[in-house]
């Protein structure tokens, strides 16, 4: 069956509507928003060291640690698709009656920063850095409430939507120096229709998903830490899926975009005289960073099982820095494993 030139003209103008917008999220946020970030960064770098300029460098390397455990704990929520093992909107059962998938994923991402507890020093002088993997556990809710259109009967959901919901926790370790060992956190978005998976087309869709999580605390200077970093973390997430089901194997990959906001209050303690102390506070201290992953799943009728993995980008490195072990444009990799039930 050929397509008709009207229905060509829509086929063009559904990828006008929708792959535009997605590219520009995904290409284009850091580019807006770059400067913005550098720029808070370094001021409240500055702030911490106005009164004590001897700690210009140490404070702008607990800034650099502050973002590093944003992106950390951010990818630990965020992770890969926002609905595991699924490119495609759950769409409608039957007529008006939404379609309803719960699941429930478990997965890790590695965490890279400074060392801001002990400020240790290698042989040449330079910070050391730090390292923890961080596990998380996260419980979602995806509801079909739109069917969007199609163009022939191998070609719908376009323009059909999901609401999407989720709550999670992050387990960190208060031996890494955190208070409490733990932060939970609630999650809200949507996902929009690109192309419905069927018997010859792939399922693509594009998903935003804002996760907030509560205060957590980084650094105990009663105990002797060099820096003391508080912050609750809002992380906004943008992930374009596309992926296809082979009988009982299916296959996804996508591209992402995590941009990170707290409000921090850092403190700074000299590594070399501890009555010395830098403190500044800010409201909108954000980063940001690219993510490329893939997965493969096992559907067993209503249940499915699922295995993502991906790599995200590093962050900015901040100006004013001594000598540091911690490279922040380095990648990290991140996991998730995955139970779906879908009705």
């Amino acid at each position: 069956m050929k397509i008709s030139t009207s229905a060509g003209l829509r086929v063009a103008r559904g990828v006008r509507l929708f792959w535009v917008p997605v590219l520009s999220l995904l290409t284009t946020p850091s580019l807006i928003f770059g400067a913005q970030e550098g720029g808070e960064a370094a001021a409240l770098a500055a702030r911490c060291a106005a009164a004590r300029p001897d700690l210009r460098a140490w404070c702008a390397e607990v800034v650099q640690g502050a973002r590093a455990l944003q992106a950390g704990l951010g990818l630990v929520a965020a992770g890969p698709s926002d609905i595991p093992g699924s490119a495609s909107t759950m769409g409608r059962r039957l007529g008006t009656v939404p379609r309803f998938a719960f699941s429930v994923r478990t997965g890790a991402a590695y965490v890279r920063l400074p060392d801001l507890i002990d400020g240790r020093l290698s042989g040449d002088g330079a910070i050391r850095d730090r390292s923890f993997v961080a596990p998380g556990i996260q419980a979602g809710l995806a509801v079909g409430i739109l069917d969007g259109f199609s163009l022939l009967p191998t070609i719908g959901g376009i323009g059909s939507v999901d609401l999407l919901g989720a709550a999670y926790l992050t387990v960190v370790s208060t031996a890494d120096g955190f208070d409490p060992g733990r932060v939970s956190g609630f999650g809200y978005g949507v996902r929009v229709g690109l192309l419905r998976e069927s018997f010859t087309a792939p399922g693509a869709s594009v998903s935003i998903l804002q996760r907030r999580q509560g205060d957590l605390v980084y650094g105990d200077l009663a105990a002797g830490h060099r820096s003391r970093t508080s912050f609750d973390l809002t992380t906004t997430s943008v992930r374009g899926t596309i992926g296809k089901n082979f009988l009982l194997l299916g296959i996804l990959g996508g591209i992402g975009y995590d941009r990170y906001s707290s409000d921090v209050q850092i403190t700074a303690v000299s590594t070399t005289d501890s009555s010395q102390r830098g403190v500044a506070t800010t409201d909108e201290l954000t980063s940001d960073r690219r993510l490329l992953f893939a997965g493969a799943s096992l559907s067993f009728l209503l249940i499915q099982l699922s295995a993502e993995g991906g790599w995200a980008s590093g962050l900015e490195a901040l100006p004013g820095r001594g000598p540091s072990e911690f490279d922040p444009g380095g990648g990290t990799p991140f996991l998730h494993v995955a139970l779906r039930l879908t009705l």
